[in-house]
């Protein structure tokens, strides 16, 4: 019995680190600029709660050979409106380099909004801010 359940909890537990770990390749690709490619995915903002918030998470990359500095706002609207924006962020990026999600503070909640508003195709988000610095020293 207590194999049983063990087997169980180590199934379980392998089960859902593996779904987690494929869910971090869905980033699709948003825009490319100047050698630096934008990518995103929208996920729950809690682990397996489907119904919590969506977040947007951006997973961004430089592929040309000089480090970057890059600087962001991300703006979120509603009609045409934009209704919320981000603070400003600075990134820099070393050659082949990239920073996502999470780790790379590269989520955006949009705390205005409710899940129906941002499947609603109302509803979109774009950089209001957006700099690229090539070749900047970025210690």
């Amino acid at each position: 019995m207590k194999k049983t359940i063990l087997s169980s909890l180590i199934l379980f537990v392998f089960a859902f680190c593996s779904s987690d770990l494929l869910a971090q390749k869905d980033y699709e690709l948003f825009f490319s600029e100047d050698h630096i490619n934008f990518s995103q995915k929208w996920k729950s903002s809690k682990i397996a709660d489907e119904t919590s918030l969506k977040e947007l998470r951006l997973r961004i990359e430089n592929s040309d050979t000089v480090e970057v500095k890059i600087v962001i706002t991300v703006g979120f609207y509603f009609q045409s409106i934009l209704k919320e924006e981000s603070e400003e962020i600075t990134l820099c990026l070393k050659p082949g380099k990239n920073v996502k999600g999470k780790f790379g503070g590269l989520i955006f909640e949009p705390a205005g909004f409710t899940n129906k508003q941002l499947a609603s195709p109302e509803f979109s988000w774009e950089f209001t801010k957006l700099d690229i610095f090539r070749n900047e020293s970025c210690k």
